[in-house]
């Protein structure tokens, strides 16, 4: 197994063996059922449907709040119903957590890429251009491709690779991971074994 659904429960900070205070953030994966099984034959790669944090009143279509496809190597040994847990992941030392980042809303574009802006003191002539015509006359106007603009910032999908796993506790099914990651919390995270 490769990958298994979690929780973030919130971040926190522990003393490692020097006596320095490391930052985590601490996740929670309780048993993932196998929602479907896919195979090479049948779909043309190898994979796991697994569903986590299920509903109160469960229908026959919508089981789990979060699913998610993880791609094994070999999806024969396992079985649809089967449940999949921290511990059957074997040992966790690297690993790539997937998460939704937090929605920042409509932003400018000083903010979405981090920007700077010139002075606006003592005369600046560049503070305000009026337009994203660059050069309009020689190229006959228009926006340039791949031009930043003002729009929608957060909420994508991003994955942070080779992060290290601090502290795993098999029975309570949680797990802390150095520094930060993405969303906020109570939000869904992957986390799949670097292999």
């Amino acid at each position: 197994m490769t990958g298994i659904l979690g929780k973030k429960i919130g971040m926190s900070r522990i003393i490692n063996d020097n006596g320095q205070f490391v930052a985590v953030t601490y996740v929670q994966s309780l048993p993932n059922e196998i929602l479907q099984v896919k195979t090479v034959e049948t779909d043309g790669y190898s994979a796991l449907l697994l569903g986590f944090d299920p509903y109160n009143k469960p229908t026959k279509t919508r089981k789990y709040k979060f699913r998610k496809e993880v791609q094994v190597e070999d999806s024969s040994s396992y079985k649809k119903g089967d449940f999949i847990s921290l511990a059957d992941l074997g040992d966790l030392d690297i690993v790539h957590i997937t998460g939704i980042t937090r929605g920042r809303g409509f932003q400018g574009t000083t903010k979405r890429y981090q920007a700077s802006t010139l002075r606006k003191t003592h005369g600046t002539k560049y503070y305000r251009h009026g337009s994203t015509l660059t050069t309009a006359a020689g190229r006959g106007g228009g926006t340039k491709k791949g031009q930043r603009m003002p729009g929608h910032m957060g909420n994508e999908q991003q994955t942070l690779r080779y992060r290290k796993v601090v502290v795993v506790n098999t029975e309570k099914n949680i797990y802390a991971v150095k520094g930060s990651i993405p969303g906020a919390a109570q939000s869904y995270i992957l986390l799949q074994k670097d292999s």
